[in-house]
């Protein structure tokens, strides 16, 4: 019963930071028309966003607590079992935090590319037994061809892919 009600928790501070934030921009700027987008757009889009995010938790939540049973049930094992232990959480939280100074410190050295890659291997660390070879390699070449595919083709923003500083 606990997990559920953080469930519900992180779903209603989803939904209340989304709707917030929407509604904040809505009053504050002008969304424009769609061909000639305003500064309001794009924070009304990403509040309602995180709103729907909130909502897709909360309906899980909502399910479980409706099936969870009234009647503790009781285990017939002798101890406490540690396969279905929660992972560290300040490992997590450290790897994630190094994942994302690695990506601000290669991305003016060398580019968007070794800091998508850097970013990735890097926030792999954060579960330990994890493959640390070919998924965080597709990962970040799937990212890294999105981003080239993105932010320098469809937006001609002039974003460095590669560079090489020797």
């Amino acid at each position: 019963m606990r997990e559920i009600q953080r469930e519900l928790v992180t779903a209603a501070l989803f939904m209340g930071s989304g709707l917030t934030y929407a509604g904040w921009a809505y009053f504050n700027y002008d969304l424009g028309t769609l061909r000639r987008v305003g500064p309001g757009l794009f924070p009304v889009g990403l509040g309602t966003i995180l709103a729907v995010i909130g909502v897709f938790l909360a309906v899980p939540a909502m399910r479980g607590m409706r099936l969870q049973p009234t009647v503790p049930s009781v285990s017939t094992e002798a101890g406490p079992s540690h396969e279905n232990a929660t992972p560290n959480t300040f490992r997590a939280g450290i790897f994630v935090l190094a994942s994302l100074i690695a990506f601000a410190l290669v991305l003016p050295n060398f580019g968007a590319i070794p800091a998508i890659f850097a970013l990735t291997y890097t926030a792999v660390l954060a579960e330990p037994g994890r493959d640390y070879r070919t998924t965080p390699a597709l990962i970040a070449a799937l990212l890294s061809a999105f981003v080239w595919l993105l932010f320098k083709q469809a937006l001609s923003l002039p974003l460095t892919m590669l560079k090489w500083p020797f």
